[in-house]
């Protein structure tokens, strides 16, 4: 399989090891979006809050951005946000 994309580096591991495979038995779902979801969300937490995130990072935001993830009522959302992986693709 071959991994690509502007998240790759975080989120495009051609393999799980031991490690991911234990976390794995807390996810009820995964979901998929696109580079341009995720540009677009590391562009709103920037000109909105003043955050500065990887691409990878902003996967959650994007998800909830564009529907992908709808949250349940009453439902909590966390979303860990980093920048420690990241080139500004913001104008």
């Amino acid at each position: 399989m071959t991994v690509g994309g502007i998240a790759a580096s975080a989120l495009g591991a051609p393999r799980l090891g031991d490690q991911a495979w234990r976390v794995n038995d807390w996810i009820d779902q995964s979901l998929l979006v696109s580079d341009e979801d995720l540009v677009e969300a590391q562009r709103w937490l920037w000109e909105t809050c003043r955050v500065p995130a990887e691409p990878a990072a902003c996967a959650p935001i994007a998800a909830l951005s564009t529907g992908a993830y709808v949250p349940a009522v009453g439902e909590h959302v966390v979303a860990v946000i980093s920048g420690a992986n990241m080139g500004l693709r913001i104008t």
